[in-house]
């Protein structure tokens, strides 16, 4: 699910840019959920209770701090979250184009703009395969998969420790997690039954372990030795 933001003080601007997201799902076909909000205060208590935006739509003259200060703490929460500046003039041009990458709809806004924006993320978005969206305990996170030092089943459960030393969680198998990256540009190799590892940060292979980079040691299961052994010098490559 695609988690959309739009803000703005003007009532009119915000239902008719949720309008016209509202149809550019439809006709796409992808699940979005879209939210309202007249202030950058509003988004960042929403997102301290359910997770990260895929996407921002802000005005740049808002209630309290203006857009660009919004856009700017939204970037330091989460730098994969799509920042769409709306502004009627190029007053603040300069300030927005400092919130790097942004993309912006000037003037009036209108169903044609706001499908190119759309379209434009959603195409650089699966271009790139980045990222990696999930929720756990009703939150909803984006995260960057080549700063992600591995996936460790526990159960129900797999954790995903980023090389930031952050950890999250998400209720899913190992074995989906795995399906779902197979196509992605950045290889992780399956080393165990519960670990599945980033291969651009093993440091050093052994018949038994692999050495990550921050030091943590994990064990290669016997009967995938061979396989890590094959799919660790194609990624070294």
């Amino acid at each position: 699910m695609l988690r959309i933001a739009v803000c703005d003080t003007a009532p009119t601007k915000v239902e008719r840019l949720a309008g016209y997201l509202d149809i550019w799902s439809h006709e796409r076909r992808i699940t979005t959920q879209l939210m309202s909000f007249r202030s950058g205060e509003e988004i960042f208590f929403e997102m301290e209770i359910s997770g990260d935006f895929a996407v921002v739509f802000t005005g740049t003259e808002l209630s309290g701090m203006n857009g660009i200060e919004t856009a700017r703490g939204i970037r330091r929460l989460n730098r994969l979250t799509g920042i769409v500046f709306i502004a009627e003039n190029t007053q603040y041009l300069k300030e927005m184009m400092q919130v790097y990458p942004a993309q912006f709809v000037l003037g009036n806004v209108t169903r044609r703009k706001v499908f190119e924006t759309m379209d434009r993320f959603w195409q650089e978005r699966h271009y790139l395969q980045d990222d990696f969206s999930f929720r756990f305990n009703h939150r909803s996170y984006i995260i960057d998969l080549w700063e992600v030092l591995y996936f460790a089943s526990e159960g129900r459960v797999v954790e995903i420790l980023l090389e930031t030393g952050r950890r999250y969680k998400v209720y899913a198998r190992l074995d989906t997690v795995e399906k779902n990256l197979s196509s992605r540009r950045i290889c992780f190799i399956r080393i165990h039954q519960s670990y599945l590892v980033n291969s651009r940060h093993i440091e050093q292979y052994h018949r038994r372990m692999v050495r990550l980079k921050n030091s943590d040691v994990l064990p290669v299961s016997r009967k995938r030795r061979k396989e890590v052994v094959g799919l660790y010098r194609e990624a070294a490559f």
